[in-house]
């Protein structure tokens, strides 16, 4: 199993600028079977709301590649796969 943070603040402006939808929608175009649970999460200090996935997969090098495409969408600083940062 590959688990998966991402905080929900834009990293530029510290606050949530994209719906929850868009984040649903951003992740299902990468990752086709899941399952999500909504968070609370701190993030340098800053309380955020996150997502963590647990992905049913054993293929981390795909899904490190994955949290780096979706920094970019999502305009996310990282995002952790497997309890490592992630950056674009």
């Amino acid at each position: 199993m590959v688990t998966m943070y991402i905080g929900m603040n834009d990293k530029d402006l510290h606050r949530q600028v994209l719906a929850d939808e868009a984040f649903y929608k951003a992740i299902g175009e990468y990752i086709e079977s899941c399952t999500i649970f909504e968070a609370k999460g701190l993030y340098h200090g800053e309380l955020e709301k996150s997502l963590k996935l647990e992905i049913y997969d054993e293929n981390e090098a795909y899904y490190i590649e994955v949290a780096k495409k979706l920094c970019i969408i999502l305009n996310q600083a990282e995002i952790i796969v497997n309890g490592k940062f992630i950056a674009a």
